[in-house]
Order: structure tokens, then sequence, then C-alpha cells
């Protein structure tokens, strides 16, 4: 099943503890566990838990993902990938 990536991080399950404030999630693929440390609020935990989400998934489960848009380092791998090699002097 492929989803975009956003669609991805809104279901991903992003667990909390309280004291010392803690993300932690696991990937639906390869049930890898992660945890996030948080010096501010839970809400700030959830976001940044939903962003390593994501950068895991494009990483390790690209093919999991459905919209050829999928973010701003994605595509400038793939734009580095596809210029055309500089020609060497003597050559």
């Amino acid at each position: 099943m492929t989803k975009t990536l956003a669609q991805w991080g809104e279901h991903v399950q992003i667990n909390i503890s309280d004291r010392p404030i803690e993300a932690w999630w696991s990937c639906p693929f390869c049930n890898q566990t992660f945890n996030v440390a948080v010096r501010d609020t839970k809400e700030a935990g959830v976001l940044l838990a939903k962003l390593a989400f994501m950068d895991h998934m494009e990483e390790h489960h690209s093919e999991k993902i459905g919209d050829t848009r999928r973010s701003g380092k994605l595509q400038r791998d793939r734009s580095l990938s596809s210029k055309p090699k500089p020609k060497q002097d003597g050559v």
C-alpha cells in the first residue's frame, strides 16, 4: 500500500512519556523503535517524532510513498542524479 508521506505521518502512533519527556514510535514496516528526547512540550515531541518518522520512511521505505513530491531532500537527491556530468578537459 502506498500513501503520501503526509498520510503516513498522520497515521503513525506516537507515544509520550512525562518525565523526562520522551516521544517514541515504531516503524510499521521494519518494527524498529525510535526514541526522541523532548526538551519543551509534549506537542513539540509529537512533531519531532513525526519528522523523524518521515525521514525514516524516505530513507528506508521510499517504495511505500506514493507521492512523487515527497520532500525537498528527496527531490534534491533526484535532481542531482539527473544532472549531466561535467565534461573533463582533454577527454
